[in-house]
C-alpha cells in the first residue's frame, strides 16, 4: 500500500541505489576476497576482509538510509531546487 504514495520521492532512489548497486560491490568483493588467495596462493586471513566488510556496510548505510528517510517524508526526487 505503499507503492503510490513513495512513487516520486527519495525513497525510491535510496532503495534502488543500496540494492542494486551495493549488492553487486559486494559481490565484487567477496569474489576478490574468495579468489585472490587462490589465484596468488596467499593467505591474509580474515581480518582484512573483515574490515573492509564492516567499513563498507557503515558506509554504504550512511549514504542510503538518509535517502529512505527523506522519501518517507516525502521529498520529491525530480527538482535540481526546492528555493527560489
Amino acid at each position: 500500500m505503499l507503492d503510490i504514495p513513495l512513487h516520486d520521492t527519495y525513497f525510491v532512489t535510496g532503495h534502488f541505489h543500496l540494492i542494486m548497486g551495493v549488492a553487486s560491490i559486494f559481490g565484487i568483493f567477496a569474489a576478490t576476497y574468495y579468489w585472490f588467495p587462490k589465484m596468488f596462493w596467499t593467505h591474509d586471513g580474515r581480518g582484512p576482509g573483515a574490515v573492509a566488510l564492516w567499513f563498507t556496510l557503515i558506509g554504504t548505510y550512511a549514504i542510503f538510509m538518509p535517502m529512505h528517510y527523506l522519501g518517507m517524508a516525502g521529498a520529491t526526487r525530480r527538482y535540481s531546487q526546492f528555493t527560489d
